[in-house]
């Protein structure tokens, strides 16, 4: 298993094999391109009591269940047993609830600052000089009937 992700995967997409977390593998592409793992590690330092798992590896795993939707920290829980998140992203496994608490404590009194920082500095470089912009990453269903401009037969049986 490669350290920091997966590097040689076939993507294929299929009604039988849709899952909750089906754009995760998109997400950690987009991570990898940033190179979000390693400026974390460089620009977001603080003293650790916990080797186990590095910062940047810390904030992945809070980072990407909350842009998959699980909020709660409690709800993530299940992202330790689930072989194939740990793969794509690299982690060597997903940090107890409890840990990933601590950590956010820590992380809070002494990294908030520098991770502003870069997350200012990403978003600079992304999005230019832009004042505003909106992504719309929405995946709700929507039926519709007849042959609607924009509307393309998906996984929706309807």
């Amino acid at each position: 298993m490669a350290r920091f992700g997966a590097r040689d995967v076939e993507i294929s997409f299929t009604a039988a094999s849709l899952t909750h977390f089906g754009g995760l593998f998109l997400l950690h592409r987009f991570v990898q391109r940033l190179g979000l793992r390693s400026l974390l590690a460089h620009q977001v330092r603080f003293p650790q009591r916990n080797n186990r798992y590095a910062i940047s590896e810390s904030l992945l795993a809070w980072l990407y269940p909350l842009v998959l939707g699980l909020g709660r920290i409690e709800t993530a829980r299940l992202l330790q047993h689930n072989g194939v998140f740990q793969y794509l992203t690299g982690l060597p496994t997903y940090p107890d609830p409890q840990t990933l608490r601590r950590f956010l404590i820590r992380f809070g009194q002494a990294g908030l600052e520098r991770f502003l920082r870069l997350h200012d500095q990403l978003r600079r470089k992304l999005w230019g000089r832009r004042s505003a912009l909106t992504l719309d990453l929405d995946t709700t269903v929507l039926t519709v009937y007849g042959r609607q401009e924009h509307a393309e037969i998906g996984y929706n049986p309807k």
